[in-house]
């Protein structure tokens, strides 16, 4: 919903700002679904040091952050955060139902004012959540090694001798 996803967004931008000799902070806007300048008018009237982007993919966003803030549902963005082992904060705000047990795998906010709270306990005690993210990511990608397009080549290599013999 496109309400919810802009009063989310300000809601997160008024939490951060408060904190931002703390935090660095910025928005990354999806590429094609939400309106730049919009987004810069209701972001800058809380606070015009915030940058914010729309080009571009999110992996290298992410590489270059500490913490993922979202307020969405487990869509396949959450995959690279995961395999980066970077902390991932779902803020729900409004009370939307989530996947079950999704707490093993993210920080979930639902209050605002606890956000600055939340992303120190994030960054601290992620790796808590290791053991469950490998199975997360395993089950959802299979296996996250980088290694897809050899083990695709072995197998077809395989089926090929295995064809050859008979």
């Amino acid at each position: 919903n496109q309400k919810q996803t802009k009063e989310s967004t300000m809601m997160i931008t008024k939490a951060i700002s408060k904190y931002k000799s703390e935090f660095d902070f910025f928005v990354k806007l999806h590429p094609s679904t939400q309106q730049y300048e919009e987004y810069e008018q209701h972001i800058h009237n809380l606070d015009e040091s915030v940058p914010i982007f729309q080009k571009g993919t999110i992996e290298s966003f992410i590489e270059r952050s500490d913490v993922l803030i979202t307020f969405t549902q487990i869509t396949t963005m959450f995959v690279f955060p995961l395999i980066l082992r970077k902390p991932v904060i779902l803020c729900n705000f409004f009370g939307e139902k989530l996947l079950d047990e999704i707490e093993k795998i993210v920080f979930v906010c639902t209050d605002p004012s606890e956000l600055q709270n939340i992303i120190h306990e994030a960054i601290n005690t992620n790796y808590k959540k290791y053991e469950k993210i490998d199975k997360y990511l395993e089950l959802s990608c299979f296996k996250t090694d980088g290694l897809s397009s050899k083990r695709i080549v072995d197998h077809i290599v395989s089926l090929m001798n295995n064809k050859s013999k008979n």
